[in-house]
């Protein structure tokens, strides 16, 4: 197969039968709007499989793809064109965060470890690690501050905060020494609020904490028991809190929340495991979960209505503040690609070609 950068993939754009209830920022009339989606197949880097992670609110798309040789690379997608962002030494790399100014970071595994990636102004950067030998950058907010997790010289998984070329471990000396603890940094929002959560190794079952670090200060917003725990995903600027409470009763059950002013909603589809995955500045969550009959399908939450994206094999990643959704679907005789849905009647961000097949 050619490179994508030669071969356009074809390109399906389908209205759907899809329902979902704007919030009202969003549909700009107090009631809730009910709007259909369009879904848009946005190819790969060569390979036979892409998925789309993230989006901001200039519609750039980030993710990772499978490129002619076998190797699996991030891609940012804009107007039309996926590009392969490499590298920095070895032959894999992967996307996890993109600000509205088009920075991306990741990780790029190379001969001496996995390393955090800042790329900006296609440069891509190595940010370090804490001492040890790997780092993984997880978020940038749009001061381009960058936050994530890596070893320690103790040998320990630490939560850090990078900004102006320095790496602040902020997990350090929150408990008696030794910690015996794992922290991953999860939301990062514009006003610098991070959360997270933090794994305690203690007799018996391990102990799962949400965090919340703000100027400095760490606060526990959910604490963990040996049932249950609250893993935080997304904060908005507005302070408003998604994730996934997941139950520790060996059936993998687990259900999506929304957080706000110390209450907390929690959804499913029907099946035993559904999980958020990304939320917008109106508090629209996206993620994926189980039908009664075991299907995975992708799922928009706001204001308490659930919306079914319908199909099987379906992801919702990420959500942008104009309720454009991404992720992936399977696509007949194509395979599962990197998926856009756009609700019908708002602006779409151009694909190329425009063709309307089936997208069954």
């Amino acid at each position: 197969m050619a490179p994508a950068s030669r071969t356009w993939f074809p390109v399906a754009a389908m209205a759907l039968t899809l329902v979902i209830a704007l919030p009202p920022a969003l549909a700009g009339d107090p009631r809730a709007e009910t709007v259909q989606f369009s879904l848009a197949d946005l190819g790969t880097l060569g390979g036979v499989e892409s998925h789309a992670y993230l989006i901001n609110k200039q519609g750039q798309v980030a993710g990772i793809s499978q490129t002619q040789n076998g190797e699996t690379h991030a891609f940012l997608w804009e107007d039309g064109t996926m590009r392969d962002l490499g590298s920095l030494e070895g032959n894999q790399s992967a996307v996890v965060g993109l600000n509205d100014w088009g920075q991306v970071v990741g990780w790029s595994a190379g001969p001496e470890g996995t390393h955090a990636f800042l790329r900006d102004d296609g440069v891509m950067s190595d940010l370090g690690t804490l001492g040890g030998f790997s780092s993984y950058a997880l978020l940038i907010n749009d001061a381009g501050q960058v936050a994530g997790h890596g070893d320690t010289t103790d040998g320990e998984e630490h939560a850090f905060l990078w900004a102006d070329g320095r790496m602040v471990d902020l997990t350090a000396g929150t408990d008696d020494a030794p910690c015996y603890c794992y922290a991953s940094l999860l939301g990062l929002n514009a006003r610098g609020q991070v959360i997270g959560i933090e794994f305690k190794f203690v007799p018996g079952p391990y102990i799962i904490d949400a965090i919340l670090w703000e100027n400095g200060a760490r606060t526990v917003i959910a604490a963990g028991d040996e049932s249950s725990y609250y893993r935080v995903e997304r904060i908005n600027d507005r302070g408003e809190i998604s994730g996934t409470h997941v139950f520790r009763n060996g059936f993998d059950v687990q259900n999506p929340f929304f957080w706000r002013d110390g209450s907390i909603q929690e959804w499913n589809l029907g099946g035993a495991s559904s999980k958020s995955m990304a939320m917008n500045k109106y508090g629209q969550v996206v993620g994926e979960g189980r039908t009664p009959v075991g299907e995975l399908h992708g799922f928009s939450w706001s204001a308490g209505n659930l919306t079914d994206l319908g199909r099987p094999s379906t992801r919702a990643a990420d959500v942008n503040d104009r309720g454009l959704v991404v992720g992936s679907a399977y696509f007949q005789n194509r395979g599962t690609h990197a998926a856009l849905w756009t609700p019908i009647g708002r602006v779409a961000p151009r694909v190329v070609p425009e063709l309307t097949d089936s997208a069954q």
